[in-house]
């Protein structure tokens, strides 16, 4: 369609007429004609975050011509024709030029016009919080598309999000390369095609996920390609600019010997060949191409990388299948050959933060304070940057894991999160509000070691037990109960999916003797606790259910079930069967543990590190087969606040004897 500038007139934000100009620096207007008439504008905005505007300039004497075609990715598209008069100025709205292709996804646009007629665009946060913020960049001559592209700061952090935009100006699909350094390492690799004649966008962390700090970002490609950055505050406001064509990428600097390159692609197929030959269905998340491509990805990265980045790497493949959850007895144990290297602390998320709850007692004083800050990064990046070392049944899963990174300083610096493991920064928060920043160094293997046996919680994914509160006070213990006569409440700890307690108590015998509490007392509530359940033999729990299927137990708003981001594996199972037996309240958090989900691991040991790692092989379904959840819902919310924590409240047993049925 050929439209007039004219007819535009209400977009235009002003005219400005160069002659006038050229008078004043009595410039030759010979040079005028010297520009390029293929231009790019490599991406162009038009949605209620963003808007962009189009500037074009005829700096010709007289009238020309200029065709511009938006394509998006998906390949829609829509081509204008504009006449531009003598030396104009011609502003326009995306959404005005190109109405048809309406609001949405962002893209490219090419011009080809008559020589002497320039281009530049302007993207503007319409969307934060000043509903402005202009950036503006030029429009890149087709030309000067090249097979590499560098984009100097790519930053991934708390506030700030970077992304980039490449562009196919030629006629033949590319293949490229997006690769991502740090200091002298390159750190993340990514494979992308990029359709002939469209545009490409991606947001860095999407490009690597779990990619935190500051990075610049090079893209190699078998076709010719044009590239922008952009960079967004924690207002979505957009800066921006061109990336820079380059011939070609230096050679990585080897980290790893020829031979130790060989032993270690050596684990990475061994463990990749087990999980696909052990696991009942291991592409029930995600495809064999994203798994071979992530190896692809690792294997080329090898050769710079150093021994815990490479493990950070197998992690990542070992996790990858549970991306979609019910597949949390996937992974690779980083502390299976060196032993722990621990930092002196445990930590819990609590609603209203990462706090310490316990410490080495050479740091005891830090306990109870908040932790905003790791070397600098905030709490939600670090978290960000550990999330795909983790396999998963449920994002409550995942919760429940983040602590047993967070203290492990040589991944931590393997991905990126801290610069020297030998001493790390903390920033904490104290009950005030007052900050203080303090360099925290590891405990060495044995002195973690003692340190992590020094109580029952030897994982530090649990609370540490207190005598003082009723939850926490046996958490030792597989199974155990208590009747609490002034609510009326028969209370019951189910800690393990065990047959047997450790004071030789069956599990049969145990349900028999609950009944006998149940005839015995005015029972007016039974709560089954299985806030710290991480699992055993889903086989087991029989008599416990049949015990809570009995008449004068299984009564709505009588029987509750106390459930946590813990209560994972056979727990999650018992939790669905429960579910479905009986007509029992569950109250707390999200399960950790799918109802459905994959177990039964299968160990395996790498055969040159020596790592271990874990392949589930059977399916275990405890809901119906096409049950989405992967967790078991609270019918009543508790989440436990560090306040709670810290006052030895327990907001769940709370809830539990504030319940009342309604009639």
């Amino acid at each position: 369609m050929k439209k007039n500038a004219a007819s535009l007139l209400f977009t235009r934000l002003f005219r400005f007429k160069a002659l006038a100009l050229f008078a004043c620096l009595s410039l030759s207007p010979a040079w005028l004609f010297a520009f390029e008439t293929d231009l790019v504008f490599p991406w162009i905005a038009n949605n209620a975050q963003f808007q962009g505007t189009l500037v074009l300039n005829n700096l010709n004497a007289s009238s020309a011509e200029a065709t511009l075609t938006a394509v998006r990715a998906d390949g829609s598209s829509q081509t204008e024709s504009l006449i531009l008069a003598p030396q104009e100025q011609f502003v326009t709205s995306a959404g005005a030029l190109f109405d048809e292709l309406g609001p949405g996804a962002g893209y490219v646009v090419r011009m080809t016009a008559a020589d002497g007629v320039t281009g530049g665009f302007v993207i503007t946060g319409t969307g934060s919080a000043s509903g402005s913020s202009p950036s503006q960049a030029n429009a890149v001559p087709a030309d000067r598309a090249a097979a590499a592209l560098l984009f100097n700061y790519m930053p991934a952090s708390s506030g700030t999000i970077s992304a980039a935009v490449v562009y196919n100006p030629g006629a033949v699909d590319a293949n490229a390369t997006f690769r991502a350094f740090r200091k002298n390492t390159e750190v993340a690799r990514a494979y992308r095609p990029i359709k002939a004649g469209a545009p490409f966008a991606a947001t860095t962390d999407s490009l690597f996920p779990g990619l935190v700090g500051d990075v610049r970002l090079a893209v190699e490609s078998d076709q010719p390609l044009i590239g922008a950055a952009f960079i967004f505050n924690q207002f979505l406001e957009p800066s921006m600019a061109n990336a820079v064509a380059i011939d070609a990428l230096p050679p990585t600097l080897p980290l790893q010997s020829a031979e130790a390159q060989a032993m270690w692609r050596e684990d990475l197929r061994f463990m990749v060949d087990q999980m696909i030959s052990l696991h009942p269905k291991l592409f029930h998340s995600v495809s064999r191409e994203e798994l071979d491509l992530a190896v692809r990805e690792l294997d080329e990265l090898i050769p710079g990388l150093s021994d815990q980045q490479i493990v950070a790497g197998l992690m990542k493949i070992a996790a990858l299948p549970s991306r979609g959850g019910r597949d949390g007895h996937m992974g690779l144990d980083p502390l299976s050959v060196s032993g722990p290297d621990l930092l002196p602390l445990q930590v819990y998320f609590f609603s209203d933060g990462l706090f310490v709850v316990d410490a080495h007692p050479d740091y005891a004083a830090h306990i109870g304070k908040k932790i905003v800050a790791i070397d600098g990064r905030g709490i939600e990046d670090v978290a960000r940057a550990i999330d795909p070392l983790l396999p998963r049944d449920s994002p409550a899963h995942l919760t429940s894991l983040r602590p047993y990174l967070f203290l492990e300083p040589r991944l931590l610096e393997a991905i990126g999160v801290v610069d020297d493991p030998a001493r790390m920064s903390f920033q904490f928060e104290d009950a005030d509000g007052g900050a203080v920043t303090v360099d925290l160094e590891p405990l060495d293997a044995e002195a973690a070691i003692q340190w992590l046996v020094s109580s029952f919680t030897a994982s530090k994914l649990l609370l540490p037990e207190d005598a003082s509160v009723l939850y926490l006070s046996r958490m030792q213990e597989r199974f155990w109960d208590a009747f609490l006569p002034e609510t009326g409440t028969l209370y019951i700890q189910y800690n393990a999916v065990a047959d047997v307690t450790q004071s030789g108590e069956t599990l049969q015998a145990f349900a028999d003797r609950l009944r006998g509490v149940v005839t015995a007392n005015q029972v007016e509530r039974v709560v089954l606790d299985m806030r710290h359940n991480g699992g055993g033999n889903n086989t087991l729990f029989g008599p416990l259910v049949q015990f809570l299927e009995s008449p004068e137990v299984n009564v709505r708003g009588r029987l509750f079930v106390l459930i946590s981001r813990h209560t994972f594996s056979a727990a999650g199972n018992l939790a669905a069967e429960i579910e479905n037996l009986t007509e029992a309240l569950f109250v707390g958090e999200p399960t950790g543990g799918s109802p459905n989900q994959y177990g039964d691991s299968s160990v395996g040991k790498l055969p040159n590190s020596g790592y271990q790692f874990f392949v589930p092989t059977l399916y275990h379904q405890f809901a119906a087969a096409d049950d989405p959840r992967l967790s078991v819902a609270p019918d009543i919310a508790a989440v436990l606040s560090f306040e709670d924590f810290r006052n030895r409240n327990d907001p769940a047993l709370d809830a539990v004897m504030a319940y009342r049925e309604s009639k």
